[in-house]
């Protein structure tokens, strides 16, 4: 493993960090604010130029550690989220169509019954994903949608750049240097930007969109003015520029993930699902329906018994709960296009999305207080996790209790991974066991959340696993990831 940590960019480095180029300015100053414990920079007068060079370099430290979790995520999931994507113009043709639909008033009525929120593809929530560094990566490097939940908003009174327009300046930058572009490009050199080895994919995406604009607006006007090699671009002309609209900012719900936004989304999809097949009953009279498939956690509804409504009160009884239900949705759910509506942060609004079956996976880079609901809301889903733990909060916390064997020696190991709910690992009865007693032990430690995390029940009981991210073990940069697996895909191939 090579320290790319206190190496990325420091070559770039010079008095102070406005004088950088764009591309590694926001490399190096832009600190990814995903959590209350994150340091920001200070742009006050009075900060000296070493502490500036400091900070900059560890606003890099961030920037890498994400690059190196996206590489992971998508190594792991990668397979089992491009299946289910949808293409840049179907998502274009559904966002049309939802808009047609709200116009109609009835929006309601293709998200309350808990299926695919766009009739196909996931997305996937970045929790405590503060600025969006990992979703704006996902989406216009790899065409993965990516939604960041996060309570983080920006100061009123701040005058610095938003993201797109960072990231925009930054692409920018590297697409008309190509030189500099290729030399940055190359891993393991002190001159390392991760960014640089994106740009083909980059200016891909970019240029798939413009098309389809142009094609939208009716212009046969093509689009050649960008390079998807990323070394041979060398106009600077206005028209080449690389602007914020060239590339999807992502969604961002300003609202914290907690037991309480868990336990209401538990609720609407057992609301839903029982709406669904109170809906199914009334269109198949006499015929059977089944629950929906995902989100099988604790919650799962299975196939019901075939029933029959002959009579002509009953349809009418249906009825009439069906319309109070509706009107209720009414009152109960807004469903927003990125671009549209002012109230991203409105709870209602976000277990609306959280229930719809829209969300594919769970990733959670040092998420902090959010880290145990994450695994709540996968199982709540039925779908797979993949979260870096960093901070304990053991005082915002303090019912956590890790199970442990007290042994007659007085020592008090973890409960085996393999073995919970009184199983040994290896499915051998242990002589011991009965010189064992359980105890619940208070979670103080980093390694004890691990174990208390890896102890809480998954989406059918699926195997918590470990990986290392590929960068240094520090107080401030873990590198674990909990995670649990994708379903098989259906010719029963698991992760390659």
């Amino acid at each position: 493993t090579v320290d790319t940590v206190d190496t990325v960019d420091t070559v770039d480095t010079v008095d102070t960090v406005d004088t950088v180029d764009p591309s590694v300015q926001d490399t190096m100053a832009d600190v990814d604010v995903n959590s209350s414990a994150s340091t920001s920079i200070s742009t006050s007068a009075s900060t000296s130029t070493s502490n500036t060079s400091s900070n900059s370099r560890r606003g890099a430290s961030r920037k890498v550690r994400v690059y190196v979790f996206r590489e992971w995520l998508l190594k792991i999931y990668g397979r089992y989220l491009s299946e289910q994507t949808i293409t840049e113009g179907q998502r274009h043709h559904q966002q049309a169509t939802r808009k047609k639909q709200r116009k109609r008033g009835r929006q309601h009525s293709s998200c309350s019954s808990g299926g695919d929120y766009d009739g196909g593809g996931f997305t996937i929530l970045d929790v405590a994903g503060g600025k969006g560094d990992l979703s704006w990566l996902l989406e216009n490097a790899d065409g993965l949608e990516s939604i960041v939940l996060d309570p983080w908003k920006p100061d009123s009174n701040a005058t610095s750049k938003s993201r797109s327009e960072r990231m925009a300046n930054s692409v920018e930058y590297l697409r008309s240097h190509p030189g500099e572009a290729e030399k940055r490009s190359i891993p393991f050199l002190p001159t390392y930007q991760p960014l640089a080895g994106l740009m083909p994919q980059l200016l891909e995406g970019r240029s798939a969109r413009k098309r389809l604009r142009s094609d939208n607006s009716g212009s046969a006007t093509s689009d050649s003015l960008d390079n998807t090699s990323g070394s041979s671009v060398s106009t600077t002309s206005d028209s080449d520029r690389c602007r914020p609209e060239d590339f999807i900012t992502p969604r961002l719900l300003q609202v914290p993930l907690d037991e309480d936004i868990v336990q209401r989304v538990q609720d609407r999809i057992i609301a839903n699902r029982k709406n669904q097949r109170d809906d199914t009953e009334e269109e198949e009279i006499g015929g059977g329906a089944t629950g929906i498939e995902r989100g099988n956690g604790d919650i799962n509804i299975q196939q019901h018994d075939d029933k029959e409504y002959k009579s002509s009160a009953a349809r009418d009884k249906i009825e009439d709960e069906r319309k109070n239900r509706d009107d209720d949705d009414d009152d109960d759910y807004n469903d927003n296009d990125n671009e549209e509506e002012e109230d991203d942060d409105d709870d209602d609004d976000v277990v609306g999305i959280l229930s719809s079956g829209r969300i594919g996976l769970i990733a959670g880079f040092h998420p902090d207080q959010a880290t145990e609901p994450c695994i709540d809301l996968a199982r709540v889903l039925g779908i797979p996790f993949c979260i870096v733990p960093c901070c304990v909060f053991p005082s915002e916390f303090p019912n956590r209790r890790l199970r442990c064997l007290a042994t007659t020696n007085g020592s008090s190991p973890p409960l085996p991974l393999e073995g919970k709910n009184g199983r040994n690992g290896n499915g051998i009865n242990n002589d011991n066991d009965v010189q064992q007693q359980e105890q619940l032990v208070p979670v103080r430690n980093y390694h004890q959340l691990l174990e208390y995390l890896r102890q809480k029940p998954t989406n059918n009981d699926k195997k918590i696993h470990t990986a290392y991210l590929d960068f240094p073990f520090t107080e401030t940069a873990k590198n674990i990831v909990l995670y649990t697996l994708p379903p098989s895909p259906p010719n029963g191939r698991g992760i390659e």
